[in-house]
């Protein structure tokens, strides 16, 4: 790992708030009363027990930066080989305090925004009345053998109604979407009766 170019934090480690400041406090300053627990401030200091969580947040991630290649000092400057950092920050106060005791511990460093999605991008679907070009693509796309309907109406976004539609459309052996199925090899076939009967699109070999 001293030798990656790259490193991706995601998730910071967090202590319980609730133990974690509190026992540190105590172990370096001896204990304290219900006074202190209440307002826990020191040396100017008006929330200790939060600043002392960014600051333990801000030091494991330093540690963590630290892994890689840019521990290793090329010059006596204190450069280093080059190397990308990724890294989600909480937003507001927090962020911005863990990202300056970054910068002050690595000065030089060059920060960029980066447009992560947690999700991934936003996909927006079509109109779920006019499937015909996105079932094309999707049995397009598929491997040969046998897509039941269940699963066709899912990846297209089908509501019920348009399911029903979209069906009556595929048993029309005229219908402009039926025709197109064909062309790439595409069939509809319905097997069993009543409610066992199973709906599906056969792409052939």
């Amino acid at each position: 790992m001293a030798d990656y170019d790259v490193a991706v934090i995601f998730g910071l480690p967090y202590r319980d708030r609730a133990t974690f400041p509190n026992n540190v406090f105590f172990a370096l300053q001896g204990p304290q009363g219900d006074e202190w627990l209440d307002k826990p401030t020191w040396k100017g200091q008006v929330n200790l027990r939060e600043h002392m969580v960014r600051r333990q947040l801000s030091a494991s991630v330093i540690q963590a930066i630290n892994r890689i290649r840019c521990r290793h000092v090329t010059d006596d400057r204190g450069g280093c080989p080059p190397a990308d950092v990724f890294i989600v920050l909480p937003s507001g106060d927090q962020g911005d305090d863990i990202l300056a005791a970054i910068r002050r511990e690595m000065p030089g460093l060059q920060v960029v925004d980066w447009p992560f999605e947690p999700d991934g991008p936003k996909v927006r679907r079509g109109s779920a009345g006019a499937p015909h070009e996105r079932l094309l693509t999707f049995m397009d796309n598929r491997a040969p053998g046998r897509t039941s309907m269940t699963v066709v109406a899912r990846e297209l976004g089908l509501k019920p109604n348009a399911k029903k539609d979209l069906q009556k459309n595929l048993r029309n052996q005229d219908h402009p979407t039926t025709l197109a199925l064909k062309a790439i090899g595409v069939g509809y076939a319905v097997t069993g009766k009543g409610r066992s009967a199973r709906s599906e699109l056969v792409k052939a070999a």
